[in-house]
């Protein structure tokens, strides 16, 4: 990687940067949220109530049909892609110091 690539970002890279600790503390803070807002995503209870919802007797036209599909197929494709995107965020957060710890072994 190009050694000037890091240069900008020495507030964040740099532990004896002041910035560095503020900065990981609001990451972490993040971080934290975004768990919270996972968990409750986890929460499936609407999801068991919308099954109960759509075997009413004369619950919907077909019209509305496509629309709550479409809507459900829309979320299935959102949840798809945050599952690849924390993967991803993981394991390129795991990879960032390999390379500095596989030398400092040597």
């Amino acid at each position: 990687m190009d050694s000037n690539y890091r240069e900008g970002y020495s507030s964040v890279s740099n532990p004896e940067d002041n910035g560095h600790a503020q900065s990981i503390t609001s990451l972490e803070t993040k971080v934290k949220a975004l768990s919270a807002q996972l968990k409750a995503l986890a929460d499936n209870s609407d999801m068991e109530e919308l099954l109960v919802i759509i075997h009413r007797p004369g619950w919907t036209t077909l019209a509305e049909l496509a629309l709550v599909s479409g809507t459900v197929d829309s979320i299935q494709g959102h949840v798809d892609n945050l599952t690849k995107m924390r993967k991803t965020l993981l394991s390129g957060s795991r990879a960032i110091n390999k390379p500095a710890e596989a030398t400092s072994e040597s």
